[in-house]
């Protein structure tokens, strides 16, 4: 599938979008067959990378689970027994969604913003959008947060929280936090091939940016001029909506139309960034 789409010789222009000139489409089927291979290829570096991430561990995907699992108890050991928090019903389950929600984001835009740097053998060689690589990176972390879920829906199901609008709120949720995780991805990644510095200030930044997300409390307990701040970070209305589907909680909807606004916005960004930058990532990098 590879060697199909960089059928191109090495060294060709490269046009818009990151397609050599030569390699470019130029009738509907042949777009068509482009873009079918093209999301293949996708497909089969998103699974690579997922599976790359657990190489050779003994555990294997197991730790997917593990860490945010261990993670969650020790917080809930820490808010629950030593200092007697119990204001938030079934806390351990909703400090784990947090968490598991946040790592999807965090390890999405840090692995899209050097995605190009981390393949530049491949960006070099290889004639292929360039808007590839950013994607597969989400993608494969996608894969991760699916599979953990499935044991965030099985928390759930055992508190019994479930409730009959919970798969279109996780659908919601998880379209909305994709698009926003692609749209900082393809942005920063664009900054980072030019400015090597930009994956440790987005590293700095995602770690202060945690405790400034409604990850381990509840913003509805906030006082009010705060809770208004909060709403301006994307990821609350993403949270907002996945304790909904997981917890029976309400939406905050100014919240979550925060969150879609900056997702649609940041792609809206970022894509024509990227693409006017793509013809010179070979050189770059």
């Amino acid at each position: 599938m590879t060697q199909t789409l960089a059928d191109a010789r090495p060294g060709a222009a490269v046009g818009e979008g990151g397609w050599p000139d030569e390699a470019r489409p130029r009738h509907a089927a042949a777009v068509w067959h482009r873009f079918v291979q093209w999301v293949d290829l996708v497909r089969v570096l998103s699974v690579k990378n997922f599976r790359q991430r657990y190489l050779r561990s003994k555990l294997g995907v197991i730790w997917a689970l593990v860490q945010p699992l261990a993670q969650a108890a020790v917080l809930s050991f820490v808010f629950l027994k030593i200092f007697k928090v119990h204001r938030i019903p079934h806390y351990p389950l909703y400090v784990l969604s947090g968490i598991m929600a946040w790592q999807f984001f965090q390890q999405g835009v840090v692995g899209g913003t050097s995605s190009i740097v981390d393949n530049a053998g491949l960006v070099r060689k290889v004639a292929v959008p360039k808007i590839t690589f950013p994607l597969s990176v989400v993608g494969g972390v996608l894969l991760v947060f699916a599979l953990q879920l499935v044991v965030l829906i099985a928390g759930a199901g055992v508190s019994g929280t479930l409730a009959v609008t919970t798969p279109v709120l996780l659908v919601l949720s998880l379209m909305v936090e994709v698009v926003l995780t692609l749209g900082f991805a393809v942005l920063l990644c664009s900054l980072h091939v030019s400015f090597r510095d930009i994956r440790f200030l987005v590293e700095s930044t995602l770690l202060m940016a945690f405790y400034l997300t409604p990850v381990i409390y509840d913003p509805s307990r906030l006082p009010p001029s705060y809770r208004s701040l909060l709403r301006w970070n994307p990821m609350d209305g993403v949270l907002s909506l996945e304790r909904a589907a997981l917890l029976a909680r309400s939406v905050d909807w100014t919240a979550v139309s925060v969150s879609v606004i900056c997702a649609v916005v940041l792609l809206a960004i970022g894509l024509p960034i990227f693409r006017r930058q793509a013809g010179d990532f070979a050189d770059l990098v």
